[in-house]
Parts: structure tokens; C-alpha cells; sequence
């Protein structure tokens, strides 16, 4: 099991850095299951609403487990 691990100085870039930050992350830590998304640190001000609700779509659409 892995949690964390998403950058978020990658998320305080915007929207799309967000979203390309949490695919990857998906995509290297959540085979086989046991990945639980979550940030490296606590989210400071410097990201914006819009990116972090665009990291968090992306968790929705593709962070799903499928048997």
C-alpha cells in the first residue's frame, strides 16, 4: 500500500500540471492496488481551486480499481 505522494508543487502550477501530476502518479503507484491518493504535504495557498478540483476529477475518472 502506498499513500501520498502527489507533488504538490506540481499542483500549485495550475489545472492541466494538476491533472498531469495525478495521472502519473495513478498510473506508477496504483497497479495492483493499495495506492490511496493524497498529497506529500499539507495543500498551501499557492494552489488554486481549480487545480486541485482537476486533480481530484482525474482521481475519480481514472483511480478506480477494476477487477
Amino acid at each position: 500500500m502506498f499513500c501520498g505522494g502527489i507533488d504538490i508543487r506540481k499542483l500549485s502550477e495550475g489545472p492541466e500540471a494538476a491533472r498531469r501530476e495525478t495521472l502519473d502518479k495513478i498510473k506508477k503507484l496504483a497497479y495492483g492496488g493499495g495506492f490511496i491518493y493524497h498529497s506529500d504535504h499539507s495543500v498551501p495557498p499557492t494552489v488554486s481551486f481549480e487545480a486541485y478540483k482537476a486533480s481530484l476529477k482525474a482521481v475519480e475518472k481514472y483511480g478506480r480499481y477494476r477487477s
